[in-house]
């Protein structure tokens, strides 16, 4: 997405943003015991944060009333899962 990328040791020094991060331990899970996590909602010096510049989204789903009243609407219901 090219919102970030990683710097060597030789990098000159430009105006930048440095994400707060830390890790978070589960040791009850296999797969990712250790993840890193990122607050982008952190204030920069200017006030902004990450998730304030990014583009916002469209609204993709349906309002969840509408999709209920039409999922009772029959006598039967059917549900397909993936």
């Amino acid at each position: 997405m090219g919102h970030m990328e990683q710097l060597s040791d030789e990098s000159e020094p430009t105006v930048s943003y440095y994400m707060p991060h830390h890790g978070v331990l589960r040791t009850n899970s296999k797969s990712t015991p250790l993840r890193i996590v990122f607050d982008a909602s952190c204030s920069s010096s200017t006030g902004e944060s990450l998730n304030s510049i990014l583009a916002n989204g469209g609204v993709i789903q349906h309002d969840l009333f509408s999709i209920l009243l039409r999922f009772r609407k029959n006598k039967i219901a059917l549900d397909f899962r993936y």
